[in-house]
């Protein structure tokens, strides 16, 4: 009689780790055609009823697929291999040895093929969607789109879509289009349709706002040439959808009162450049400096009174805070460069660059995500003491590896400004932070149009 205590008597046990290993095997191997992966003729397993792999006698071995690699890598064996000859073939190197080296994951080169080959189906499928995407909206605009809120958000998307590739002028194309709609349909009030068509229109708003911030009064299309999509066009931003909910601005961490700051500095800065009255610029200015000081108060009274409180609530509260608080001294900053032209030096500057960086520290060390482009970057530009420049370049660090392509050009653009203000200042025999550069220009100049989001 057969003991079955002895049944698996000389099978190893296995770890873990192993058995984690083998199922991300069998989860992501099944149509490799290589002896190194495939599954062995003759089973090992008391019974003989499954087939197996050999039993790994080491750790050394490759880590086992996550399920969404394993999905992809699939994907990649099925389809994306297929099209990589022009006809299919069982040598085919891409559907055998090239799915069977990148499993192995012993190696560091053999997790960047892995993630190569990942990368590589991840960008087949999205230019897939993206056609998709514009087909489907050429269509809408044969005839007048019916479903607004959802027209502006696709456009809106794809616009993102090109801005996180790194894609530095081709958004601005969505851009205008989706701006164009909206202006369209802006006396009926089209946001006021429903939640997500308010929340479709803030969107597209907040990029405006964001978006002249970075143009020049005189990069302004000449009149007769608005149709030209890729223009750096000002838009004016409805103000009946600004104050339709005290919400507006709350997807990039700002508020509505501080939002209307921006788009007034931005007002403001065109009526300097046509030389407007000087009378009505300086009561302007008194009534910006009285509305961001009252941003600044009602950041006072709403101070989280724990910073090491570590409750959830607590936690979200304080890192909203410190990216409203980052929002506040930038939008300073913006102010006093754009209308004053100060220099990084200026005390003011100085000031306000190392509040940014101080709450852009914090919000990090609070666990706070994807901070928004436009805070940070704007002290980054104008940082000059040696620990703002590190804050800068800690944070330049940090925005990068998110991966998003507009923080790459970023980085660009900031450092530019640094090395260009550095050679004025050596070129002029004086310091760099008595140097005023606007980093518009070296944007422009390097050919770059980014959008600080």
């Amino acid at each position: 009689m057969w003991r079955v205590d002895l049944t698996w008597a000389h099978v190893p046990i296995l770890d873990s780790n192993q058995i984690n290993h083998l199922v991300s095997l069998c989860d992501s191997a099944e149509h490799v055609r290589s002896s190194s992966v495939q599954l062995a003729v003759e089973s090992n397993v008391p019974f003989g009823v499954f087939p197996s792999y050999p039993v790994p006698h080491s750790l050394n071995y490759g880590a086992p697929l996550k399920d969404e690699e394993a999905f992809l890598f699939k994907h990649y064996v099925d389809h994306v291999a297929l099209i990589m000859m022009p006809y299919d073939d069982q040598r085919n190197p891409w559907k055998s040895s090239y799915p069977a080296e990148a499993l192995h994951s012993k190696s560091q080169e053999q997790r960047a093929l892995l993630h190569a080959m990942i990368a590589q189906n991840l960008l087949m499928q999205a230019a897939k969607y993206y056609t998709l995407a514009i087909e489907e909206l050429r269509s809408c605009m044969e005839g007048s789109p019916a479903e607004y809120a959802s027209f502006i958000a696709a456009i809106s998307t794809l616009m993102f879509v090109e801005i996180y590739s790194g894609h530095s002028a081709t958004w601005r194309t969505h851009f205008n289009g989706a701006w164009a709609i909206l202006k369209s349909r802006e006396a009926d009030e089209p946001w006021n349709l429903s939640e997500f068509a308010w929340a479709s229109t803030q969107s597209l708003c907040l990029i405006n706002i964001l978006n002249e911030s970075s143009i020049k009064y005189h990069e302004k299309a000449p009149l007769g040439q608005d149709q030209d999509q890729n223009l750096r066009l000002i838009h004016k931003t409805p103000s009946a959808f600004i104050s339709s909910a005290s919400s507006f601005g709350f997807t990039i961490g700002d508020t509505q009162l501080l939002m209307s700051c921006i788009i007034d500095i931005n007002k403001l800065a065109l009526d300097i450049q046509k030389e407007g009255d000087v009378d009505i610029i300086d009561k302007a200015v008194n009534d910006l400096y009285s509305r961001l000081e009252a941003c600044r108060e009602s950041q006072v009274k709403g101070m989280p009174n724990d910073e090491n409180d570590s409750s959830t609530t607590s936690k979200e509260y304080r890192i909203s805070w410190h990216h409203l608080n980052a929002f506040i001294a930038a939008t300073h900053i913006y102010l006093h460069r754009t209308i004053f032209d100060l220099p990084p030096s200026n005390e003011i500057i100085k000031n306000y660059v190392g509040e940014v960086f101080e709450n852009v520290e914090k919000f990090l060390d609070a666990g706070g995500g994807n901070l928004s482009l436009w805070p940070a970057f704007i002290a980054a530009v104008e940082a000059n003491e040696a620990q703002h420049v590190d804050a800068a370049r800690k944070w330049l660090d940090f925005a990068v590896s998110v991966g998003m392509g507009n923080r790459f050009k970023a980085k660009i653009i900031v450092e530019k400004a640094w090395s260009l203000r550095e050679k004025l200042a050596k070129e002029a025999g004086t310091s760099c932070g008595d140097i005023s550069v606007d980093w518009r220009d070296v944007m422009v100049n390097l050919d770059l149009d980014i959008l600080l989001v």
